[in-house]
Parts: C-alpha cells; sequence; structure tokens
C-alpha cells in the first residue's frame, strides 16, 4: 500500500544460524543452549571414530566426556557455513591443547588444529534433526605425538594439488 508502512516480524534465524549459533555455544560451553539446537530424536554420526549418538543429550555428553576431557579449551575456528536449504555445510579448524586422556591415550600438553567438515540436517523449526562429521584422526594422532607420520611426503602442497586434479 501506498503511504503506510510495513511491520516486518522480528527475523527468524536461518539454518546457519542456527549452525553458527551451536557452535558458540559449544565455545562457550553452554551445554543447554546446545542441546536445544538438536531435534529430541536427533541423530549424530562422528564417522571418523564409527559412532552413532542419538538425542541431545547423548550428542552433549559424548563432546564432554571425548573431547572437552581431552582438550579443556577446545574450540571451533575459522568456520565457513554454506548453506543449502535444509543443510548446512560447516568446515572449520578445531583446535585445543591436549591436557587431558584422549581415550586410552594419556595427556601429552600439545596443541591440535584439525580441520573438520561437518553436515547438519534441519526440520522445519531449525532444529538438527542430523548431523555427520568428518576429520582425519591420523592427523591428530601425529600432532599429539601417539603415531608416526605415515610414510611419503604428504605435505599440504601435496593435498592440495591431489584434491585439484581430482576436481578436473
Amino acid at each position: 500500500m501506498r503511504g503506510s508502512t510495513e511491520i516486518l516480524e522480528p527475523s527468524v534465524m536461518n539454518n546457519v544460524d542456527n549452525h553458527r549459533s551451536a557452535h558458540e555455544a559449544f565455545n562457550r560451553r553452554d551445554w543447554a543452549a546446545l542441546a536445544q539446537h538438536f531435534a529430541s530424536d536427533a541423530q549424530y554420526t562422528d564417522h571418523a571414530r564409527g559412532v552413532v549418538l542419538k538425542g541431545s543429550q547423548d550428542f552433549v555428553d559424548y563432546l564432554r566426556a571425548n573431547w572437552v576431557i581431552a582438550f579443556s579449551d577446545v574450540a571451533v575456528t575459522e568456520v565457513g557455513y554454506l548453506d543449502a536449504g535444509s543443510h548446512v555445510i560447516a568446515h572449520f579448524t578445531e583446535t585445543g591443547i591436549n591436557d587431558g586422556e584422549f581415550g586410552p591415550m594419556p595427556r601429552t600438553g600439545r596443541r591440535i588444529s584439525v580441520p573438520i567438515c561437518e553436515v547438519m540436517q534441519f526440520n522445519e523449526e531449525g532444529r538438527i534433526i542430523r548431523g555427520s562429521v568428518y576429520y582425519d584422526q591420523v592427523t591428530i594422532l601425529v600432532q599429539l605425538g601417539h603415531m608416526e607420520v605415515p610414510p611419503g611426503n604428504w605435505t599440504d602442497m601435496d593435498l592440495t594439488s591431489s584434491i585439484t586434479n581430482l576436481q578436473k
């Protein structure tokens, strides 16, 4: 209408905002806020470890008992998000100092910096219903000193070249 002012509803968070907010809650260790981002029947798969988690509390407990115990300052950093409608892909670096046991391995006091890809699927209410995380355990074990660098010349340049060649 001409001459009238339209009253807009407050903007609703989109899926990227929700994913970002979940990462921010993790970095603050605000477990209640993190759990609220998940539907009650959500499923989350840690593909590197072969672990399937069911429900928000299972997910929070897993993060606390595995990652936060081993790396009390663990953080999601350098994040990029790709909006794919009901799915959001996040690529980020997880950093932290190993100041606690990492599974059966003793603390080392060493820092990790690991590239991670996480895919979240959201329902119509903006809650996570399915998640998957992908990362390289060898990188973590080498950075912690629990494993030798595998034979070969696997530099960042080699990996970048390999990925570039695959995309051709």
